[in-house]
């Protein structure tokens, strides 16, 4: 077979052999482009989401995590802070569901609110080790923060300070809701309409007794860039400096104006 396709382009005419011969040059750089354009896209991709080193990288990284919400911020996403918790017990298992960090208080540990018999405090109250991944797909970035949970409790300032952070819809329906806490549609419907009812008159909402905040004090930071073909991304631990793992006592947002410390940021392979 292969002799007779020899045979048949010799006998062709030479303008039917230039056009089989140009139409295979194309062939091959097609079939090259194919290969080389997403290699170089990936590679220019790097160069313009990478500019890490341990060496340049800020001794806080608290820096990084909000630099990084301020860009997703700018491309117009919404919740560019939000963080998944994951928390942990013997009985129920690992649960993880997305948060918005309310702020991160003077010394670095992140501060949110939530109902006080819910899942998430059940579970902390049993095993106060947690962790929270923040994620960017767009520019192939992940953070991991593991720490510890510290529950303040309905009556702590941390707690009504948080409270007060929220919009007023918000502190409205969490007057009257009770989180994770079963009932019918019916219920549904009814708290629907007492949530518009109660939305139509101009007051303040009151400071729920079911209502806490949660402090997570961070212990490490793993910041994760991807986007290499072959995994070898940038990678970069933070872990809390062992003079600065005092416990905290949650009874404030802002515990101490002295930021935690970390040690240098170490590599590790993607």
């Amino acid at each position: 077979l292969r002799h007779k396709k020899e045979v048949s382009i010799v006998s062709m005419s030479s303008e039917k052999r230039s056009h089989v011969i140009e139409m295979s040059v194309c062939f091959a750089a097609g079939s090259a482009l194919a290969i080389m354009v997403p290699r170089l896209w990936q590679r220019l991709r790097r160069r313009k989401c990478i500019g890490y080193t341990c060496d340049t990288l800020p001794a806080h990284p608290q820096k990084i995590l909000e630099n990084w919400w301020i860009e997703k911020q700018a491309r117009g996403e919404k919740s560019s802070r939000a963080l998944v918790l994951a928390t942990c017990d013997q009985d129920g298992g690992a649960t993880a569901r997305y948060i918005l960090p309310h702020c991160i208080d003077s010394k670095g540990c992140f501060v949110f609110g939530t109902n006080a018999n819910s899942q998430k405090i059940v579970q902390l109250k049993k095993n106060a080790r947690c962790e929270m991944v923040w994620s960017d797909l767009q520019q192939n970035r992940q953070v991991r923060i593991r720490g510890k949970a510290f529950i303040p409790g309905n009556q702590a300032p941390a707690s009504r300070a948080v409270f007060d952070m929220l919009p007023e819809s918000c502190r409205l329906g969490l007057t009257f809701l009770e989180q994770g806490k079963p009932y019918s549609d019916s219920e549904h419907n009814q708290a629907l309409a007492r949530f518009e009812t109660e939305s139509s008159f101009e007051k303040t909402p009151q400071y729920p007794s079911n209502y806490t905040a949660i402090i997570v004090q961070p212990e490490s930071y793993e910041f994760y860039i991807g986007g290499h073909l072959g995994y070898v991304n940038d990678r970069f631990l933070y872990v809390l400096d062992d003079n600065d793992s005092s416990s905290n006592d949650g009874k404030d947002i802002i515990i101490t104006d002295k930021p935690l410390t970390f040690k240098a940021p170490i590599r590790l392979q993607g």
